[in-house]
């Protein structure tokens, strides 16, 4: 992998990573706790999400990334 295509691949991994946090951010608690995620949880979910996004665009069997993607794109 050439540095130029590193380079675009970690800008937008940093871009899903805010929009990702800024997604759930937006939620109460009560509806983050009744998706069973913790508000200290987000951060550590948006990185996930943005890691799935962008390094493996495919349908990924990662548990973590499956159970808030419907979430994630419901809020849409």
């Amino acid at each position: 992998m050439n540095v130029l295509n590193h380079a675009l691949r970690v800008w937008a991994q940093h871009r899903e990573f805010h929009a990702v946090f800024a997604k759930l951010a937006r939620y109460t608690d009560r509806e983050l706790r009744d998706m069973g995620i913790d508000r200290g949880d987000i951060t550590r979910i948006a990185y996930q999400e943005a890691e799935r996004r962008i390094v493996t665009p495919a349908a990924s069997s990662a548990p973590a990334a499956l159970e808030y993607n419907r979430y994630l794109l419901a809020a849409g």
